[in-house]
């Protein structure tokens, strides 16, 4: 195994609503239940393996709703920053 440690920041994992305003490919792929997000999500207890976080934020306006940031898995660290960047 090449990966000890993996964080997300912000990470629409499940996808976003957002993604419905563009048909680029990255917004096709980032649309919740797209077939790019379920293979990605098909393995996710896998990173049980790893020392795994996912930095999530409430306020997030880009991974709506906040709880596309959540896995199964892994540390969950909430912070409060009004902003995706």
């Amino acid at each position: 195994m090449r990966v000890k440690r993996f964080v997300t920041i912000c990470a629409s994992h499940y996808g976003t609503w957002v993604a419905y305003f563009h048909q680029g490919l990255g917004c096709v792929q980032m649309r919740p239940d797209s077939a790019f997000l379920q293979d990605l999500n098909r393995n996710t207890a896998m990173l049980k393996q790893l020392s795994f976080a996912s930095i999530i934020t409430p306020y997030d306006m880009m991974s709506i709703l906040a709880k596309s940031s959540q896995l199964p898995v892994g540390r969950e660290v909430g912070v409060s920053v009004l902003t995706h960047d």
